[in-house]
């Protein structure tokens, strides 16, 4: 089957985890192109899975890129798990560079969901 239908069929019958694991070869690009489409089309959860998914392996693969860290952040923060997020964003302020040039972004991110505190 051709990419888009095997993910969008498993995301139906909850199965996207296994149809991730076993095709590592499909684009980050592709990933967040098809989660953008999930999202229009509804289906928020499996957005966010195949998001946060997306942006953790591209993390573990040391593309570390601000924008990496920010987009798995705001996917946990949706997700409704703003320790995690904040730990994410800490780890991009250390790791990217120049370091702490993106604590600006950051606390943008934090502010759109009412984080004040963090």
């Amino acid at each position: 089957l051709e990419p888009r239908i095997t993910l969008r069929l498993a995301a139906r019958r909850g199965r996207l985890a296994d149809a991730l694991q076993k095709n590592p070869q499909w684009e980050a690009y592709f990933l967040r192109e098809e989660a953008m489409a999930m999202k229009t089309a509804g289906d928020v959860a499996n957005s966010r899975l195949l998001l946060r998914y997306s942006y953790e392996r591209e993390l573990a693969s040391q593309n570390l890129n601000p924008a990496t860290f920010l987009g798995l952040a705001e996917v946990l923060l949706e997700s409704g798990d703003a320790d995690a997020a904040v730990r994410t964003l800490r780890r991009m302020a250390l790791v990217t560079d120049p370091p702490f040039a993106n604590l600006v972004n950051a606390a943008k991110l934090l502010r759109g969901f009412n984080r004040h505190a963090e």
